[in-house]
C-alpha cells in the first residue's frame, strides 16, 4: 500500500470474477486485518469466496452501492472489479429518477487527445499509457514505468483532468492502488462526482483513471420529464 494512505479497514471488492478474487487474495497474502466484503450476481462465482474469510453478497453490484453507501456500511475503499464503467453506471442509476444521462459517440479529434485507445459501449472509450500488456503485479511506481524502465510522459488521471475539451466538463474519478495491480477509490470520491455531475452544464466527460490506465465516458444529462416518463 502507498505510505501516506490510512490504514485498510473495510474494503468492498465489487465483482467476484477473476479479478476480484485476485484482489481478495492480495488482502489476505498480505495478513491485512480487513473487511472484506465481496459482492457478486453469479452464484458460481460467489462459491469460490466460501471458504475465505470474506462477506459474498450474491447481489449486482450497482443495486448493492445504491441500497448500501451512506447507511453507516460504507467501506474505506471501494475496489470496482466489474467488466464495465462502474462509477458512470452507479451515477447515472442514482440519479434516474431526475436526469436522464445521454451517450454522446466520442468524435474522433477528442479520442485522439489521449493515448492508446480502444472505443467501447457509444460514448465509450478506454486509454492507457501501455500499448503492451502490462504485469498483474505492478507496483506502479510514481514517476517510472515498472516494463520500459523509463519515465512516464505524465499521470494519465491528470492528462485526462486538465486536457481542454470544448464544450465539456471535465470529471475524473483517481483509482489509487492499494495493492501491486489493485487500485480502487473512496466513497466521496464517488459522491463528488455525483455532485459534479448534478451541477454541470452542457456535455460532460467523466472518468476513473489511474497513474497509467483509464476509462471515459462522454454524455451529457437531460432533465426526467415524470408526467411523460422519460
Amino acid at each position: 500500500m502507498d505510505n501516506g494512505q490510512k490504514p485498510l479497514c473495510r474494503a468492498w471488492v465489487i465483482g467476484g470474477g477473476r479479478f476480484g478474487r485476485k484482489a481478495v487474495r492480495r488482502f489476505l497474502e498480505r495478513g491485512n486485518k480487513t473487511d472484506i466484503t465481496v459482492v457478486e450476481k453469479d452464484q458460481e462465482q460467489c462459491s469460490c469466496f466460501k471458504l475465505l474469510p470474506v462477506t459474498c453478497f450474491r447481489q449486482d453490484g450497482v443495486r448493492f452501492l445504491i441500497e448500501q453507501l451512506g447507511k453507516g456500511f460504507s467501506p474505506d475503499w471501494i475496489i470496482p472489479m466489474v467488466p464495465f464503467h462502474l462509477a458512470f453506471e452507479w451515477i447515472k442509476q442514482m440519479l434516474s429518477s431526475e436526469l436522464e444521462l445521454v451517450p454522446l459517440t466520442a468524435a474522433e479529434n477528442i479520442v485522439k487527445q489521449f493515448p492508446n485507445t480502444i472505443r467501447g459501449d457509444k460514448g465509450r472509450f478506454f486509454t492507457s499509457l501501455a500499448d503492451f500488456l502490462c504485469p498483474e503485479d505492478c507496483p506502479a511506481l510514481d514517476h517510472i514505468c515498472t516494463v520500459r524502465k523509463k519515465a512516464r510522459p505524465y499521470l494519465l488521471y491528470q492528462k485526462i483532468e486538465t486536457e481542454k475539451i470544448d464544450g465539456f466538463s471535465t470529471i475524473v474519478i483517481q483509482s489509487q492502488q492499494i495493492f501491486p495491480g489493485i487500485g480502487g477509490y473512496r466513497p466521496e470520491d464517488l459522491y463528488h462526482a455525483l455532485e459534479l455531475v448534478k451541477t454541470s452544464k452542457g456535455p460532460i466527460l467523466l472518468s476513473t483513471a489511474c497513474k497509467c490506465h483509464g476509462v471515459v465516458d462522454l454524455f451529457e444529462t437531460h432533465p426526467y420529464n415524470k408526467k411523460a416518463g422519460y
